[in-house]
């Protein structure tokens, strides 16, 4: 008889397990997933959209998972959008405080997940824009970001801090007066302006840098664990893994645990040079 009560029991787990995927799937929702408080729908995409009045002077982002890109905008306004998954996030905040555009999330953990076209899987969504008029002038952008890839574009800044812990870079046209970058795995590159004191640490990835300031006006400090060098095109000999040079007033000092080091400087900014008299 005890026999026939767990099967009982196995027979009506498994068909709740199916009525749940039923009505996740023709009901339009992205999923299930079975969290700590039992089985749960998948919620649906959020988007918001906003323009900014008056804009904002600077940006803070702090993510634990999602796609974030700064560039200018086609209108020439300030603003945002953002698409995100709103059951995934426990505390999601986007607002603009004193000029500062200020953006966090929080994930909040799953286990095991059912989605309609991907069996097991469930994807959850974070994706953020923000725009501004193209060479737009920042006191500060600071991005942190656990896992996903960060892209920034056209604009300069007083101050520029990034961290990535799992994700990529990518730099273009950005024009920055005092740099701090960490990513734990990921690749950076960076095309654009390093003025004043630039330090980057690259603990797993390459690290490649086209700035348009000449190699004079740096003192710099490159060193690798393992893995190659090259300045110009020209692959360096590394006394220890590190090369050092240039008496110039700006720093520029990056550190790679594992991966290679890509360095190409440009020509002398007579512009530049004349306005720090």
């Amino acid at each position: 008889m005890r026999k026939y009560i767990w099967w009982i029991i196995g027979g009506g787990s498994l068909l709740l397990g199916m009525v749940l995927l039923t009505a996740a799937f023709f009901g339009g929702a992205k999923g299930i997933y079975l969290s700590d408080d039992g089985f749960e729908v998948a919620g649906d995409t959020i988007v918001i959209e906003e323009t900014v009045k008056g804009g904002f002077t600077s940006v803070d982002i702090d993510c634990d998972i999602g796609e974030i890109e700064l560039r200018a905008s086609k209108d020439g306004s300030y603003g945002y959008r953002l698409e995100y998954t709103d059951d995934y996030f426990h505390s999601n905040q986007l607002e603009v405080i004193n000029g500062t555009l200020t953006v966090t999330n929080r994930h909040t953990d799953k286990t095991w997940t059912v989605n309609r076209s991907i069996p097991w899987k469930y994807d959850p969504v974070y994706k953020l824009s923000v725009t501004y008029p193209a060479g737009t002038k920042f006191d500060n952008v600071d991005a942190v970001n656990a896992l996903g890839t960060i892209r920034l574009n056209d604009f300069e800044t007083d101050s520029l801090n990034v961290t990535a812990n799992l994700g990529d870079v990518r730099a273009s046209n950005v024009i920055s007066y005092g740099t701090v970058m960490t990513l734990d795995l990921g690749h950076l590159d960076f095309d654009g302006e390093l003025y004043g004191g630039t330090d980057i640490r690259a603990s797993l990835g390459d690290v490649n840098i086209n700035t348009d300031v000449a190699e004079e006006e740096y003192e710099f400090i490159f060193d690798v664990e393992l893995g190659n060098i090259t300045i110009g095109g020209k692959n360096i000999r590394a006394d220890n893994g590190k090369v050092t040079g240039g008496s110039g007033r700006n720093s520029l000092r990056v550190n790679c645990d594992l991966g290679s080091i890509d360095i190409d400087f440009g020509k002398r900014n007579e512009s530049y040079e004349s306005s720090r008299k």
